[in-house]
């Protein structure tokens, strides 16, 4: 779903597609993604990529994050978060 305009926070119902692998939410609008992380996004243990690039996400990113040990490559870049993320990982936090 990115470069589309979803607008809004991403819901703790996240966490319940514990299969998915890859979790593409960047490059939303002006406004884009807002709020915080849920911490329900440690639930997705099998997710390998997190892009979350071009939007308005702010605060640090949960304590839960922490259970997502096949992940390899973050891309969080034009966001407010800040904290500890899963090592070892491939961070890409701006170009």
């Amino acid at each position: 779903m990115s470069n589309t305009t979803l607008s809004g926070t991403i819901p703790k119902e996240i966490g319940q597609a514990r299969n998915l692998q890859a979790l593409f939410l960047g490059s939303n609008g002006l406004s884009g993604l807002t709020g915080y992380m849920p911490k329900e996004i440690g639930n997705l243990t099998e997710l390998r990529t997190l892009i979350l690039s071009g939007n308005n996400i702010a605060g640090l990113f949960p304590g839960s994050i922490t259970n997502l040990k096949k992940l390899e490559q973050v891309v969080i870049c034009q966001n407010i978060m800040s904290g500890p993320l899963v090592a070892p990982v491939y961070y890409l936090l701006c170009f």
